[in-house]
């Protein structure tokens, strides 16, 4: 099967190549399960009972522990221009265990470098359809 870049090589001048979006995400890893959610809150010296509404005591074996549930969790999304990736953005989700997620465009950040090294292109939504 012939790729696009060999049907139209007479018309194409060159290729150049970069991610579409890139997508970094991380927690914290201190905390990313109850118990060690529950060692962190001890370690800083709050008592599991303080969070009633986050706890169940274990009767037979005489044990509190923070449970795990699932529901809705809020995500708040910081936008930001950086000098180098162009638009990006965090988001910082409310719950535990705190799964963070970068994200910036590779369109943006090709653009930047094409820019920085002196190249005129024209970028029209997320294509390069014209470099210099």
């Amino acid at each position: 099967m012939e790729t696009f870049a060999e049907r139209y090589t007479n018309q194409i001048r060159g290729v150049i190549s970069c991610f579409d979006r890139v997508v970094i995400s991380g927690t914290l890893p201190n905390i990313r399960y109850s118990g060690a959610m529950a060692a962190y809150l001890t370690t800083m010296g709050l008592k599991l009972f303080e969070f009633t509404t986050f706890v169940n005591h274990d009767k037979s074996t005489g044990r509190t522990t923070l449970k795990a549930c699932d529901g809705k969790c809020l995500h708040y999304y910081f936008y930001f221009i950086e000098k180098e990736l162009g638009l990006c953005y965090l988001r910082v989700p409310t719950w535990a265990p705190f799964r963070l997620q970068f994200y910036f465009n590779g369109h943006n950040w090709l653009a930047r470098q094409l820019d920085n090294k002196g190249f005129d292109f024209n970028l029209v939504d997320n294509a390069f359809i014209d470099i210099s």
